[in-house]
């Protein structure tokens, strides 16, 4: 719940304590992994409100993940855009490794 509340909205409040969606103040965590000890991380960004730090450190081999439009709005819950949204995903994940190319079209390289 706390993940879906934004400021300006009411705040989630899990044992006295108020929360707000992380991505207010980093959206994509990736040095939270990294203090763990990870050093191969994949960062999906899918664009969100917030900010992006990233990951700064030396010696870590960080893959990004971008969507590569901007179908939908944050508070768009029409299925359909839903739907296109998660297949684009899709396609922007096999074009980030290599499965297909191309730009506006995605073809499978072994074809």
């Amino acid at each position: 719940m706390a993940s879906a509340s934004l400021p300006g909205l009411k705040a989630t409040v899990i044992d006295d304590v108020k929360y707000i969606d992380g991505g207010v103040s980093d959206n994509i965590p990736a040095s939270m992994i990294f203090k763990k000890g990870y050093n191969n991380i994949i960062c999906v960004d899918v664009g969100g409100a917030g900010i992006v730090k990233g990951v700064k450190n030396l010696g870590v081999n960080v893959i990004n993940i971008k969507c590569s439009e901007n179908i939908i709005g944050h508070m768009d819950f029409n299925i359909d855009n839903i739907n296109k949204m998660i297949s684009l995903g899709y396609f922007d994940c096999l074009r980030t490794f290599g499965r297909v190319c191309g730009q506006i079209y995605s073809f499978n390289i072994s074809d």
